[in-house]
């Protein structure tokens, strides 16, 4: 059995990832559109309908077995439940979706980025990011890695660079 944590840890390192996520108003409630890739290679196109149930998955011509094998790895997961006494365990769309969710915070990252310096210090929450609103430079590396020292957890403009 797996913590969430250690879950999308191994998720997230995993060769699966999405690419071109939009969202859109959907019947019930907002819908989700993605493909979903495998070692770089397109794989299948991920839709949430937004009618209930489960997302529809499309795959490329050829790619069926693929889609199979991310089924079997997204089952690989089981994490404690208050709901179930074995735990419950993931399916695509639970994958999918931190796949997702992953997806778009780094987007967001990515965002602020180019016109602000984001950097975390250990200890911090995670989610939690600390800024100047400056360009991120040479001049502000110096400063933070100066200032913070052993206190500095990631500078994320180092991703981008």
């Amino acid at each position: 059995m797996h913590t969430e944590q250690q879950a999308k840890k191994e998720i997230l390192a995993s060769d699966w990832s999405v690419k071109g996520v939009k969202f859109m108003k959907g019947h019930d409630a907002d819908s989700m559109e993605c493909s979903l890739y495998y070692k770089g290679k397109r794989v299948a196109t991920v839709w949430d309908d937004s009618w209930g149930g489960g997302f529809q998955y499309t795959p490329v011509k050829g790619q069926q077995k693929t889609v199979e094998l991310f089924n079997k790895f997204a089952h690989q997961f089981t994490v404690p439940s208050e709901y179930f006494d074995k735990g419950m365990t993931y399916n695509m769309d639970i994958v999918v979706d931190i796949l997702v969710n992953h997806f778009e915070e780094e987007k967001q990252i990515k965002r602020w980025c180019k016109t602000k310096t984001i950097f975390t210090l250990k200890g911090d929450e995670k989610g939690s990011y600390r800024s100047f609103n400056n360009k991120f430079n040479d001049k502000l590396f110096d400063h933070i890695t100066n200032k913070y020292g052993d206190q500095l957890g990631e500078i994320l403009n180092m991703r981008y660079v």
